[in-house]
């Protein structure tokens, strides 16, 4: 199935999300993560998700209404992340320290409102010796029934070096606690004698966590990698969408906020086809990560499914708003400027039968969904994403798709007229331009347009 993610990006009053990707592996390791789909996005009201004893062991079973087993559950896991040939580990570079942080709180919260919903993650760690599986230790974080650990206060797993090289691998599982459980009828959780309320809402919460894994020789950090991640949850949503995988985006914004009242690097960029990164002014990084799915293959990757992306004027993938405009916020009367919009890959993007890592956009691209009648029709440019793919444990291969760059807008030196593009030439960086024989100059205020990010997933 093809499904779009649409997301927005607004110039000059851009919001600022959190950010999220993976660094590359800090040393001589294979290091790797996957997040799971059926917990990428939970029901906030689920009692799947409830208490663990220290040291429990990991189980396939149903998890519904259970609580402190001895046992953590498959179905509870939000993922995993790995470390690979650990029985070549160079002890120099100390121990393995391993921690899970909150970026704000231990809530997930609906953006633009006071509700919020308490949880906590629990971490087991286990390394493989031989062909058995092997505690290494476990830590109970968030706010749980009976843990309470403020943000900046998560304690960590550490893995002296010396145990480390007995191990062939070893991996972290994280799974999701949400314990005490969502009283329905009043919409609320009860936590330390504090009332959480939250309410029905087909938008999502959020919340965002930190992965770090660091080593630590004495008093020295050697090494460091972090995976920012970001999870959503649900409460009476009218709709759930599912999909095969799950993709979560995140922008955040240029520092600086583009204004164009006079010298500025969008008026000296002017062309009349800007088509390549360099010509283009950035105004946002983005983030791209999925939930990981397992590769259909016996010994090695060979699938070649993609994750497209495509910036337009519309916030509905399947109809075209027109061209990208920048509109002036208060005067009515001022010129409206045409611009192009481009993306930029750092890591697994490109162009579709190319390996150019920008693509161009004027607005106007399309995607149509796949229906009972007609196949899927991408739209006309789209930054291609590749799978990232990492062999693991148990000798199967995974597959998610990761990806990191930039938003960035150019001038095409044109301006509508009765909606009519309109060339302008002689243009300064003071903003002076030539149209139909008379000279004239750009209103000066800030000009604002909005551009809606797609993401079709299979």
């Amino acid at each position: 199935m093809k499904k779009a993610l649409i997301l927005i990006l607004t110039l000059l009053l851009l919001s600022s999300l959190v950010l999220f990707a993976a660094d590359p592996a800090p040393y001589n390791l294979t290091s790797y993560i996957r997040l799971y789909d059926p917990s990428f996005s939970v029901d906030l009201a689920s009692n799947k998700f409830l208490s663990h004893l220290e040291g429990s062991t990991y189980s396939s079973q149903d998890a519904t209404g259970k609580r402190k087993t001895g046992l953590y559950y498959q179905s509870q896991e939000l993922g995993v992340v790995g470390l690979s040939d650990t029985n070549k580990y160079d002890t120099e570079l100390g121990d393995i320290v391993f921690t899970i942080t909150p970026d704000n709180d231990w809530f997930y919260k609906l953006a633009g409102s006071d509700y919020r919903r308490p949880f906590g993650i629990d971490v087991f760690a286990r390394g493989r010796k031989g062909n058995a599986d092997v505690d290494l230790g476990s830590l109970r974080l968030g706010y749980q029934a009976d843990v309470f650990y403020e943000a900046n206060s998560a304690p960590s797993i550490v893995i002296s070096a010396d145990k480390v090289r007995n191990y062939s691998s070893i991996w972290w599982d994280f799974v999701l606690v949400m314990d005490p459980e969502v009283d329905t009828v009043d919409d609320s959780t009860r936590f330390r004698e504090n009332d959480y309320f939250i309410t029905a809402s087909d938008r999502s919460y959020t919340t965002d966590v930190t992965i770090s894994i660091r080593t630590v020789n004495g008093e020295n950090e050697t090494k460091s990698i972090s995976f920012p991640i970001h999870f959503e949850g649900y409460y009476k949503a009218s709709e759930v969408e599912k999909t095969t995988i799950t993709a979560s985006f995140a922008i955040t914004r240029a520092e600086e906020i583009l204004q164009l009242d006079g010298a500025g690097q969008l008026l000296s960029r002017i062309k009349a086809n800007p088509s390549v990164s360099a010509d283009f002014t950035t105004v946002a990084s983005y983030a791209l990560s999925t939930s990981a799915v397992e590769w259909k293959t016996n010994n090695k990757p060979n699938e070649t499914r993609k994750i497209r992306m495509f910036l337009s004027s519309s916030n509905d993938a399947k109809v075209s708003a027109g061209p990208f405009i920048l509109k002036h916020e208060k005067d009515a009367n001022a010129p409206v400027l045409l611009f192009k919009a481009a993306m930029t890959s750092d890591t697994n993007g490109h162009a579709p039968e190319s390996d150019n890592k920008t693509v161009v956009f004027d607005g106007t691209d399309t995607f149509t969904p796949k229906t009972q009648n007609a196949d899927y029709t991408l739209p006309a440019n789209y930054l291609e994403i590749d799978a990232t793919t990492t062999k693991q444990k148990t000798g199967v291969w995974y597959a998610s798709w990761v990806d990191t760059g930039t938003i960035g807008i150019a001038l095409t030196g044109q301006i509508l007229q009765n909606g009519i593009p309109v060339t302008a030439t002689g243009w300064t960086n003071q903003g002076v331009y030539t149209l139909g024989g008379n000279t004239q100059a750009l209103t000066k205020g800030e000009y604002k347009s909005t551009i809606y990010i797609h993401v079709v997933t299979f």
